[in-house]
C-alpha cells in the first residue's frame, strides 16, 4: 500500500512539474517571438528616422552619405538604400537597359498599329535591379547585346518601363 501512494504522488508531482514547465516554455516562445519582432521593428523605425534626418543634412556630400550607410550597416546589421520615386538607388550607377525603338513596330496582323506609334523613336529605360544578377554582368555572362530584338512587358511611365 505504501508503494502505491508513493508511486501516485511521484507521478502526480512529475506531471504537475512537466505541465508547469511546458506552459512556461510555450508562453515564453510565443511571447518573446512577438516581443522580439515588435522590439526590432520599433528600433529600426527609430534608427531609420535618425538616418533620414542625418541624410537630409548630408545629402549633397556623396562621401558623407556613403559613410552614413556604412555606419548604419555596422551599427544595426541592416543594409539600407536610398531610392528615388522610380526605385533607382540614389548614389549608385544606374543599372538599367536603354531601349531605342528604331523600327516600325507591327502588330500580330503585320500592319502598323496606332497604339505603337506614340512610343516610336523614343528611347526607354528599363531598370534591371530585380531582373539581372549583377554578378552575371561582372562574369561576362551577359545575355543582352546591341541590336538584339527584345520584348519587354511592363508599365509605361513617361520614358521609363517598369517591368512586371
Amino acid at each position: 500500500m505504501k508503494k502505491g501512494i508513493v508511486l501516485k504522488l511521484f507521478l502526480l508531482t512529475t506531471a504537475l512539474c512537466s505541465l508547469i514547465l511546458a506552459m512556461i516554455f510555450i508562453g515564453q516562445l510565443l511571447f518573446f517571438k512577438v516581443f522580439y519582432a515588435e522590439k526590432k521593428t520599433e528600433s529600426l523605425k527609430f534608427t531609420m528616422e535618425n538616418f533620414q534626418k542625418s541624410y537630409l543634412k548630408k545629402s549633397r556630400d556623396v562621401d558623407a552619405v556613403i559613410d552614413l550607410k556604412d555606419d548604419y550597416l555596422t551599427n544595426h546589421n541592416t543594409w539600407i538604400a536610398v531610392v528615388n520615386d522610380r526605385g533607382y538607388i540614389i548614389g549608385e550607377h544606374p543599372f538599367n537597359l536603354i531601349i531605342d525603338f528604331n523600327y516600325t513596330p507591327r502588330g500580330e496582323s503585320g500592319k502598323v498599329e496606332p497604339r505603337f506609334l506614340t512610343i516610336r523613336n523614343s528611347p526607354f529605360s528599363v531598370p534591371l535591379y530585380n531582373l539581372v544578377n549583377i554578378n552575371d554582368i561582372w562574369e561576362n555572362k551577359i545575355f543582352f547585346h546591341e541590336e538584339m530584338p527584345l520584348r519587354v512587358i511592363g508599365l509605361l511611365d513617361n520614358q521609363y518601363i517598369i517591368p512586371v
